[in-house]
């Protein structure tokens, strides 16, 4: 699967003013490399401007940084990109209205970036836990009952839930009620993925 990211617009979900530092937008493609590899995934990251004002492209291992240029916007840019990748297992992050409603007509599902970014802190969350653990199996090796270790060792082998499922829980429909669209069953399968 293919990630088109509009950057500016998840970017926003992270850092509290309406323009990103420099450094806060190095800080959010390093991030985003690391969350590529993390789902051994291909990210397309699509930032407004550039360098001068000038657009590139640049791959940084599973990512692709493009930067619009001046003479065209990010969602321009996408909107190109969404051409180029057609019949591609492709999924949008943008919150632009516009942006999402051109994604469906080209039949590409889209997320909205604040769900993208909590799915993200999800993914990191859930291998962050474990590597505070020093063994897989911990041993109590005292017949003594102190709840501070108990607790402390129970904290520390926690098992980690793994996926999107506790969001989507599978429901069996009732008898009447309306089938899942197939383009809602592909989105559905896509953020599972995420």
């Amino acid at each position: 699967m293919i990630l088109l990211i509009d950057a500016y617009n998840v970017l926003k979900q992270i850092v509290s003013s309406d323009q990103a530092t420099a450094q806060e937008k190095t800080a959010f493609i390093a991030t985003i490399v690391r969350y590529a590899q993390l789902k051994n995934m291909s990210i397309e990251l699509v930032f407004d401007g550039g360098p001068y004002g000038l657009s590139d492209r640049v791959s940084v291992k599973n990512v692709v940084v493009s930067h619009s240029g001046a003479q065209e916007s990010a969602d321009d840019l996408i909107k190109s990109l969404i051409h180029a990748y057609k019949g591609r297992n492709l999924l949008l992050v943008s919150t632009d209205r516009e942006l999402g409603r051109y994604a469906s007509l080209h039949g590409v599902e889209a997320i909205d970036s604040a769900d993208f970014y909590r799915l993200m802190r999800k993914a990191f969350d859930a291998v962050e836990v474990p590597s505070k653990k020093g063994n897989k199996e911990l041993v109590k090796t005292t017949e003594k009952t102190d709840p501070a270790l108990d607790t402390l060792m129970a904290e520390y082998t926690v098992s980690i839930k793994k996926g999107f499922a506790e969001d989507f829980p599978e429901t069996k429909r009732c008898s009447g009620e309306k089938k899942v669209s197939k383009r809602e069953r592909r989105l559905e399968k896509k953020i599972r993925k995420l």
